[in-house]
């Protein structure tokens, strides 16, 4: 329709919530490439012109921005699972939080 968001001019709630799984898609160790693999033009520069609004930049870069994570694969008891219930992942942007030890595969 040549309009820059999905409802039009101006990112909804719905781009809102798309960006936020595209972004999450776009990480190194997911599919950084997904927009050329899938052949998804317009969803790469969608993610592409969310992640360049300055609001949303100052998010992604703030200390108040929810990290990255995953469900340990620890047994019940573990060490893994006994840290917090959850794994810190890197990411872009993703802060580290405060003395959570790094029990993932991804780190």
């Amino acid at each position: 329709s040549g309009a820059d968001f999905l409802g039009g001019d101006s990112p909804s709630y719905v781009d809102l919530a798309l960006f936020n799984n595209l972004f999450e898609l776009a990480e190194e160790d997911r599919v950084p490439d997904f927009a050329e693999r899938f052949h998804l033009p317009m969803l790469g520069a969608l993610l592409q012109r969310l992640e360049e609004r300055p609001q949303i930049k100052a998010y992604l870069q703030s200390s108040s921005r929810i990290p990255r994570y995953s469900r340990p694969t620890g047994a019940p008891g573990s060490a893994a699972r006994m840290v917090s219930g959850y794994d810190y992942c890197p990411g872009k942007y993703s802060p580290r939080p405060e003395g959570l030890p790094v029990v993932s595969q991804y780190a």
